[in-house]
């Protein structure tokens, strides 16, 4: 795809949660949302972002008003949105919402390279959500998944939402249908998109109404000029008076902007400052080691790190560590067997560069 009109972000970067609703004004429920925060998600609340969206089914499984919450770490949502430029943000969530049926079930598969997501909608409500994430080499099988989602989740005829090469590239069951993901991207509104900056949209829709006033406000002096009436002349001098006055509002408007842009830019500097993330060393260490490793210490300074740990091929750990782009410099500096487990003792060290 050489330019959609929307982003596909990568679900495992995110937190989807579907919250019940108090019965509140709509205006107070970003305030709920972000009280109910840390218990919706481990993260600092103060380096967290989140945005939600309304679902109402009164006959479905999960009754009453619910809400759709969005929740990732500030810093990712900022990559997304510099990657994205104009385009709006989209997670299978909102590229589906529009298809689901207002009476019924429907389910499909969203598939993008290395993960999957399969979403139950029942009379247009969200009531289930699996993931699936794929290591390399490893494809995505459409019947072997549908089989582990067991039949209480698995009903009727799927979905599944890919990119046009990847639908031609395997078969489908009789009963699936094919959905382009070049297709869903092309038909998302920018309003329908998640992060989307509504107070900047707000800002944006204000500048082009000014700036029609003053174009209208224009035209109509010049046209009242040329009948040459002299009531009319005043009554243009005031509307031009007036369009002034609003493009100076909308100058002022312009230099607001740009003075966002730059702490958001000063702010992106210091965060590029800050010290690596302990939490993310650990949960990349994690993942890299696999299940048959244990950590017994770690010690870090700025960047590095040195970990003792106990597995039963420290080899085969260090050649995963080689394949991992956030790694580098890494050294194994002993390896020590123990004959009564048959696991061995190693310690590593290295240079994290995760943030």
């Amino acid at each position: 795809m050489k330019r959609p009109s929307a982003f596909l972000m990568t679900r495992p970067d995110f937190v989807v949660r579907d919250i019940e609703l108090p019965p509140v004004p709509e205006r107070e429920i970003e305030g709920l949302i972000r009280y109910r925060l840390r218990s919706l998600y481990p993260g600092d609340p103060e380096e967290t972002a989140f945005d939600y969206a309304l679902t109402r089914a009164e006959g479905s499984r999960r009754r009453g008003r619910r809400a759709i919450v969005f929740i990732a770490r500030k810093a990712v949502v900022d990559e997304y949105k510099a990657k994205a430029g104009r385009r709006p943000l989209a997670l299978p969530f909102t590229l589906l919402r529009r298809m689901a049926l207002r009476e019924g079930s429907m389910r499909a598969w969203v598939v993008d390279g290395t993960w999957a997501e399969h979403i139950l909608f029942d009379d247009g409500a969200p009531v289930s959500s699996v993931v699936k994430i794929y290591g390399r080499g490893e494809a995505f099988d459409l019947s072997r998944e549908d089989a582990a989602l067991g039949p209480e989740i698995a009903v009727g005829p799927p979905i599944l939402a890919a990119s046009e090469e990847a639908l031609a590239a395997s078969p489908l069951p009789r009963d699936a249908q094919a959905m382009p993901l070049e297709r869903l991207l092309l038909g998302l509104r920018y309003e329908d998109g998640i992060f989307c900056g509504r107070s900047r949209a707000a800002r944006t829709r204000a500048a082009s109404r000014i700036a029609g006033l003053s174009v209208a406000a224009l035209v109509l002096g010049i046209l009242l000029a040329l009948k040459g009436i002299a009531t009319a002349e005043s009554r243009a001098d005031d509307l031009q008076a007036q369009a002034l006055a609003l493009e100076k509002s909308s100058a002022n408007a312009l230099s607001l902007e740009k003075d966002i842009e730059r702490l958001k830019a000063e702010s992106d500097r210091l965060a590029a400052a800050t010290p690596r993330d302990a939490y993310l060393l650990f949960s990349a260490l994690y993942r890299t080691l696999g299940d048959d490793a244990r950590i017994q210490s770690v010690a870090m300074q700025d960047s590095g790190f040195q970990v003792d740990a106990t597995g039963s091929n420290a080899l085969r750990s260090m050649e995963r560590f080689k394949e991992h782009p956030e790694f580098t410099g890494m050294k194994l500096a002993q390896v020590v067997p123990d004959a009564k487990s048959g696991r061995e003792r190693f310690t590593f060290s290295g240079t994290f560069n995760g943030r």
